[in-house]
Order: structure tokens, then C-alpha cells, then sequence
């Protein structure tokens, strides 16, 4: 457990599954069982019940936040290592998040169009993340700049 260089996150960590399994890598590096990690996430004033880590890791969903904060630093991340895991968990959320296909071109569930959907989706997921994300902040202000240059022109989003 002494090289930190494996307490951090892959880059390439881009599905829940992928998360899953980078967190149970995180395990075996240090060397803890369930019950060593709940008592040390509860020593440092973190609630991690081993039971909920078990399920976590049996699943190939993307765990809380609060879970992937208390588990790593009870596994003993730094904060600059803890930092890097809740950023591949908002990355892979926010790859995670898909709107769902129009049911026909003139749906008026999607009448931007599914890239704003997809966008704004992936939107959602940052503010509920509650982690600053500049590349999602960036494009939010270009597409709603877009879309008000569009409504002062009178144009229709839909380009019809």
C-alpha cells in the first residue's frame, strides 16, 4: 500500500463497470477486507457499513459519491487521490447519462433535438454531481447563447 501511483484512478475509466471494477483494484491495493474499511471509514468520521460496500462492488452501477469519498479514503487516498476518483465518477456519469430516442422526428418532448436533450441530460447530472464541470458549463453557455440568438432572430430550434 505504499505505492500511491495505484491509488489513482485510470484516465480510461469510462463506464460504471469500469468504475466498479477500478474501486475493487483500489481494494486489493490495500490490502483491507470490508469490515477493515468500515471500521476505518467510521474511525475518520465516514459511514461506510461493509454490507453496502459488498453490494456497491457486486453491482456494475456507479456508486454515490459519498460511498466512493468514504471508501477511498478509508483504503488510505490522499485528498489530491480522493480528488481524482470523485472526478472519474462525475466523467463517467456524465457519459452515463443518455436521453432517450424521439419516438418520431416531430416529437414534442425533443424539440430541440436529441443533442440538446443528451446535453441537457448531462447537465442534470453534473448539478446533481454538484461538481464544477468547465467542458459541460462551456457548452451550456454556447448552446443557450445559441438558442437566444435564435429567439431574438425568430427563428424555431427545430429549424422548421
Amino acid at each position: 500500500m505504499t505505492d500511491h501511483a495505484a491509488a489513482v484512478p485510470s484516465i480510461g475509466l469510462r463506464t460504471p463497470a469500469e468504475f466498479v471494477a477500478g474501486l475493487r483494484s483500489l481494494k486489493a491495493w490495500a490490502g483491507l477486507t470490508y469490515r477493515q474499511l468500515e471500521a476505518r471509514a467510521a474511525a475518520a468520521g465516514d459511514f461506510l457499513p461493509y454490507s453496502t460496500l459488498a453490494s456497491a462492488f457486486g453491482r456494475n452501477r456507479l456508486p454515490r459519491r459519498e460511498l466512493v469519498v468514504a471508501f477511498t479514503r478509508a483504503c488510505g487516498c490522499r485528498a489530491e487521490e480522493t480528488a481524482a476518483w470523485l472526478d472519474a465518477h462525475r466523467r463517467v456519469a456524465a457519459r452515463s447519462v443518455r436521453a432517450p430516442a424521439a419516438s418520431r422526428p416531430d416529437d414534442p418532448v425533443w424539440p430541440l433535438g436529441e443533442e440538446l436533450a443528451v446535453l441537457g441530460y448531462r447537465l442534470i447530472a453534473a448539478a446533481a454531481s454538484r461538481t464544477p464541470d468547465p467542458i459541460t458549463e462551456a457548452a451550456a453557455r454556447q448552446v443557450i447563447a445559441e438558442l437566444a440568438d435564435l429567439a431574438r432572430a425568430g427563428g424555431d430550434p427545430r429549424g422548421q
